[in-house]
């Protein structure tokens, strides 16, 4: 799921580096259209409202600052946790159904009976 928007991403920014060709088109005359009346609208009243000087926290102003460096760890550590959820539940399923299907063949060899196969 994640290879294919890593490939998307990585042609997407080759294409943009690559130094395309400036092609000539040829120009489509546009209609002259006329300008639309827009009507006269009053002013809003906005409330003179002084906002207090808020101070962030030093170790948010370094968050921001380094926002570029912190988001994709942030992104690897929440597709990590997802992964590891997803394989802990694909091997309680494959050893629920393995126990299933061990259940029968044990039913038939306490009744003396050999299992098909």
């Amino acid at each position: 799921m994640v290879v294919p928007l890593l490939i998307a991403a990585l042609v997407a920014r080759l294409a943009v580096k690559i130094p395309w060709p400036d092609v000539d088109r040829p120009s489509i005359p546009l209609p002259d259209l006329p300008s639309i009346p827009w009507p006269d609208l009053p002013s809003i009243p906005w409330p003179d409202i002084s906002l207090p000087d808020v101070a962030v926290p030093g170790w948010l102003a370094w968050i921001l600052d380094n926002i570029h460096y912190v988001w994709p760890v942030l992104l690897a550590f929440y597709l990590a946790r997802r992964e590891i959820a997803r394989r802990r539940k694909h091997a309680e399923e494959l050893e629920a159904k393995q126990a299933a299907q061990a259940e029968p063949a044990e039913e038939d060899d306490e009744q003396g009976r050999t299992p098909p196969g």
